[in-house]
């Protein structure tokens, strides 16, 4: 199984996610471009091992947070998703000197819990995700149909760090003889657009 490498940019850290660890780097100033000279080398300031149950876990950033916070202080959410359990990582600022040997941000445990919903692993690990209000929306397409799932993580400030979840999915198929080249689902709207290899578009809407 290859591993997955992802990258979760913010103002002033970066995040690179691989299967079993997590490295931070701080983003540097910000320098006009010299073609003359080579761009400079950063290394990272620190990496973070986990232990997945599986080679084949993989990390989605989530962002709930409550409007009446500054937004210095909004918590970012990212998730390692790894088999059929969930762990739910807090990225916090770290470092409001400005230590340049210090991350800026790093993840600490938040909490976790089994997934027993074999459609919340499929619906996150395709390329479709999306936000709207406080959920995030997964679209996925298998070639027959198009299934468009709504996520929420609700999180409440106890000693056992309680987290609760909701989810609802539903899927639209569309005449077996188009071929679809390409589809794109808008969670304001409802509304998916798919279009065919004939330059045919089929919409499909989703009523609440």
């Amino acid at each position: 199984m290859a591993e997955q490498i992802q990258l979760f940019a913010y103002r002033d850290c970066i995040l690179l996610t691989l299967n079993d660890r997590i490295i931070a780097y701080n983003v540097p100033p910000l320098l006009p471009y010299t073609p003359s000279e080579a761009a400079p080398e950063y290394e990272p300031l620190i990496s973070i091992f986990l232990s997945p149950k599986s080679s084949d876990s993989f990390f989605i950033e989530y962002n709930n947070v409550t409007a009446s916070l500054p937004t210095s202080n909004r918590a970012h959410h990212l998730f390692l998703v790894d088999f059929h359990h969930l762990t739910v990582l807090e990225v916090h600022d770290i470092n409001p000197t400005h230590n340049p040997r210090l991350a800026n941000k790093l993840p600490f445990f938040g909490g976790s819990l089994e997934i027993n919903d074999a459609r919340f692993r499929t619906g996150v690990k395709d390329t479709y995700i999306d936000t709207c209000a406080e959920w995030l929306c997964l679209t996925a397409f298998d070639g027959t149909a198009v299934s468009v799932s709504l996520f929420k993580a609700i999180f409440i400030s106890t000693p056992q760090e309680q987290i609760n979840f909701s989810f609802f999915s539903s899927k639209l198929g569309h005449p077996p003889s188009f071929d679809v080249l390409f589809h794109e689902f808008s969670p304001v709207l409802g509304r998916n657009c798919l279009l065919t290899t004939k330059g045919d578009v089929i919409i499909l809407d989703y009523l609440g």
